[in-house]
């Protein structure tokens, strides 16, 4: 087995958990009932915007849009799909460990860049018809969103990792608010800026691989990142326990 093929069956895994426990929570028949109706509404929806814009549409500024777009690119983290088992076979193993990494990695940026593009392309009518951008200017958007989801993953896997307790969690909940703070004075006119947002964008991308390239060529950090993994499915477990009390 190549490293490739453990990675598809890595992800296989997750995808099949991810169903198990939606499954667990909502009947599939139910949930076929809410989504093809809500499907078919939204497209019908989204086609009339390009016709005419709702009023609401004209109350939207440019950096509420910035901020949705900052909230999906801090929010995106790296996934490695290591298995607790894995530490068995590190000695034997670690340069088809490695090399699953790698495809993690790029699994993950290529998902980062599909959730962003797919925002975009929801509130295009918007940026087009309402805040009156160029196609140059929502392409800046896009990519200076996209490549700094990029910086946020990496710097989110390595910012406070020797730090535990209140000073951690008070540090992070500071770092968020200067980050908030920035997007919403910087950030938001970088954006639309072709040529300073392309600028920009291309040093989020240099640091993010230079910084985590480290950990991406290592299994120094394997029980970090399997933490990190343990925490991801404990999430859903705990969403599973919260849908099911409400």
């Amino acid at each position: 087995m190549n490293s490739f093929q453990l990675f598809g069956q890595r992800v296989k895994s997750d995808i099949l958990f991810q169903y198990n426990i939606f499954k667990a929570v909502v009947d599939w028949i139910v949930m076929l009932y809410l989504f093809v109706p809500a499907l078919i509404a939204g497209i019908i929806i989204y086609r009339s915007w390009w016709v005419q814009l709702p009023e609401w549409g004209s109350m939207i500024p440019i950096q509420l849009v910035c901020f949705i777009a900052f909230l999906i690119a801090f929010l995106s983290k790296y996934r490695t799909f290591v298995r607790e088992a894995d530490g068995v076979f590190l000695n034997t193993h670690k340069t088809l460990l490695i090399n699953m990494k790698k495809w993690a990695y790029a699994h993950s940026l290529l998902k980062t860049i599909l959730k962003m593009t797919f925002f975009i392309a929801i509130i295009l009518p918007f940026l087009l018809h309402n805040q009156h951008l160029s196609i140059i200017e929502i392409i800046s958007i896009l990519v200076f969103y996209t490549s700094f989801s990029f910086f946020s993953m990496s710097l989110n896997s390595i910012s406070f990792t020797k730090l535990e307790g209140w000073l951690k969690k008070i540090l992070e909940v500071l770092f968020v608010i200067a980050l908030i703070i920035c997007n919403q004075v910087l950030f938001v006119h970088i954006s639309i800026m072709p040529i300073a947002s392309f600028v920009v964008s291309f040093l989020f991308i240099v640091w993010s691989v230079i910084s985590y390239y480290p950990k991406l060529s290592s299994v120094v950090y394997f029980q970090d990142e399997f933490t990190q993994e343990n925490k991801e499915h404990l999430r859903l477990i705990n969403l599973i326990f919260t849908l099911s009390k409400d």
